[in-house]
């Protein structure tokens, strides 16, 4: 895996984590298990890891060649994209915690 195919997980997994946790209200309210992993920047970021796993990599394939293995690599994936999406969404809470609103007119 290049730079590149690194770089592009970690936006998919990232862009997968912030729609589900911010955009997909359907899912919410209806089970508090569910409620609480969305909450969970760290869970929502493994949930999104897999899925970016089969979508990067998986989908680019140009032989099939779905085996066991895949399970293994989809879990790593998971956890790398948790730890990212945790960091990425703990530095941006940050910057946006110190940005300013503009004054009022």
């Amino acid at each position: 895996m290049g730079i590149s195919e690194l770089l592009l997980f970690v936006a998919v997994a990232y862009g997968i984590g912030f729609w589900l946790q911010n955009k997909v209200d359907f899912l919410r309210g209806k089970f508090e298990l569910v409620d609480k992993g969305l909450d969970c920047t760290f869970c929502t970021g493994f949930h999104a890891g897999w899925i970016s796993s089969l979508l990067v990599f998986v989908l680019s394939l140009t032989a099939w060649k779905l085996n066991w293995l895949l399970v293994p690599k989809a879990i790593a994936f998971g956890f790398a994209a948790a730890a990212s999406n945790y960091i990425i969404d703990t530095v941006v809470r940050y910057l946006e915690s110190r940005i300013e609103p503009p004054p009022e007119e």
